[in-house]
């Protein structure tokens, strides 16, 4: 399995986003797919997280598979403070659980969207669901062994995620010459 650091990356200092919804036009501008990001307040990392290429987005009664990447961050980007608009619904807003614990710890700091920082790391297209699950707890785990701690917004068990097996589609990913 690759780490992270060789997958292409973006980093976008929020204070230069306009308004939140930018950062999906930023995603669509490189044409990112699956990704894993994360949320870092003076170079301190508030909490990671990630995004498939495609979301399911909860209706009453109904799914709907949404195709633009980006939906989660772009909605927890949109709870932060600074912006001239609210955030149009509730979803999103686990990330001002992760403010307050910072903010509890750094006294006399205040999150605001111009000290926030968010890394992308784009994993591409082809990963199905649970090998980006595995990426996203592997990156939390590197985060807690090596800080003793676990990111603010990332204080569920990310263990059951570790070791996932997918099985292996040969006609899609190998090819068979002969020699």
């Amino acid at each position: 399995m690759k780490t992270l650091e060789e997958y292409p990356m973006i980093e976008r200092h929020l204070r230069y986003l306009s308004k939140p919804i930018d950062i999906k036009d930023l995603l669509k501008k490189y044409k990112v797919g699956s990704f894993i990001y994360e949320f870092s307040v003076y170079g301190i990392v508030l909490k990671y997280g990630m995004s498939m290429n495609e979301s399911i987005r909860k209706r009453p009664n109904k799914d709907m598979i949404v195709k633009e990447p980006g939906e989660r961050l772009y909605r927890q980007i949109a709870h932060l403070d600074g912006w001239s608009t609210l955030a149009e619904s509730e979803y999103g807003d686990d990330i001002l659980k992760a403010v307050e614990k910072w903010e509890k710890e750094h006294p006399g700091y205040v999150i605001h969207k111009d000290n926030v920082t968010v890394r992308i790391w784009d994993l591409g297209s082809n990963l199905k669901y649970k090998q980006v699950k595995q990426r996203e707890a592997r990156v939390i785990q590197e985060y807690h062994l090596a800080h003793r701690r676990m990111p603010y917004g990332n204080l569920e068990d990310y263990t059951p995620f570790l070791n996932y097996t997918v099985p292996v589609d040969f006609d899609k990913n190998f090819t068979v010459s002969s020699i």
